[in-house]
């Protein structure tokens, strides 16, 4: 009877093994994914495709006009929406760079109204010092993509105040019309967020979902075919965007890009660093948990809720922007990171 057993076990083991290389030889796993990715589609011709499997996207050297809204849209040599810089800091000069999405793009505002560019101008008019204050928003960046790309900006820039700007959470986007397999296969956890667990909650399916989800391909398929079945019976009438899914399933989707958006900020927020950083909510409250018992590690929620309506769009006017500018002057006086 230990031997039938053994014999059928030997057999089942070999057509999982043998289905995992055909899944992994033919990429099915990865071509099936791509049907429910997010894709941006915004200002598409100033940015381009990533090298870094953790950005995915990135901007590039461009200039153009939007005419339907008035924009002026302008990214210089180093990928940033900005002004020509240098990559070496000039004397006395104190750099601040601004990481963030959308709202620190500029989403709707031309160049000289991102509050980046009036924040520059801002600091120079009315404290003591010399101040140089970079735009390195890009639309639709999660925390994931902001924290990868402070990697970079620290790196080659040398800033001295580093302030990322949270705002989005969830999974992550992809350019439209593009390959995204070499990403899929290069970095598992893109599958973490775009093929979670919508059959269950629970923590101890969850750690082992994990598991099989970056390490096998058969199962990423099952699992896809799970949710198309979950998602199709849950949509609300009328909707065939997820969008549009029950709360309950819609609310695990995001739970699982902010899952490595967490464990991304847990592996930045483990480094010493030798400047300050401050993370600056100026819609919302996210939801990310920040260890403020680091040494230069700061937060910033920019409570708007007295202001009328506009002040809490996630992009506003550029008088909005002013008020942001504001705000963060006095945010950066009262800890002492500039003189008036």
């Amino acid at each position: 009877m230990n031997n039938k057993i053994w014999k059928y076990f030997l057999i089942f083991f070999t057509i999982v093994i043998v289905l995992e290389l055909g899944i992994y030889v033919s990429d099915y796993d990865t071509k099936l994914v791509k049907k429910s990715l997010f894709y941006f589609d915004y200002d598409l011709p100033n940015h381009k495709i990533s090298e870094n499997n953790e950005l995915l996207y990135e901007l590039q050297p461009y200039t153009f006009h939007s005419y339907e809204n008035n924009r002026k849209v302008t990214i210089n040599e180093f990928g940033f929406r900005d002004k020509k810089r240098t990559k070496e800091k000039p004397e006395n000069i104190t750099r601040i760079i601004i990481v963030g999405s959308s709202n620190t793009y500029g989403f709707e505002v031309s160049d000289n109204e991102t509050y980046p560019f009036q924040l520059e101008n801002y600091l120079n008019e009315n404290y003591q010092g010399n101040y140089e204050v970079w735009n390195a928003g890009i639309s639709s960046y999660m925390l994931s993509q902001e924290l990868e790309l402070s990697k970079r900006v620290i790196k080659n820039y040398n800033p001295d105040i580093l302030i990322i700007q949270l705002a989005n959470e969830g999974r992550r986007f992809f350019l439209e019309d593009y390959d995204t397999t070499v990403f899929l296969n290069n970095n598992k956890e893109l599958f973490h967020e775009n093929i979670p667990l919508l059959i269950s909650g629970n923590n101890f399916f969850r750690s082992i979902h994990h598991f099989f989800i970056e390490y096998s391909g058969m199962y990423r398929i099952i699992s896809m075919k799970i949710n198309q079945l979950i998602v199709k019976i849950n949509l609300e009438d009328n909707c065939e965007n997820i969008t549009c899914l029950k709360q309950k399933y819609y609310v695990r989707y995001y739970y699982y890009g902010d899952y490595v958006s967490q464990k991304k900020l847990n592996d930045f927020l483990s480094e010493d660093y030798d400047f300050e950083i401050i993370f600056f909510d100026p819609v919302f409250v996210t939801t990310f948990n920040i260890d403020l018992t680091k040494k230069n590690i700061h937060y910033f929620y920019l409570n708007s809720s007295n202001k009328p309506e506009e002040y809490m769009l996630l992009h506003p006017p550029s008088h909005v922007y002013a008020y942001y500018v504001n705000q963060l002057g006095n945010y950066l006086e009262t800890n002492n990171l500039i003189e008036k």
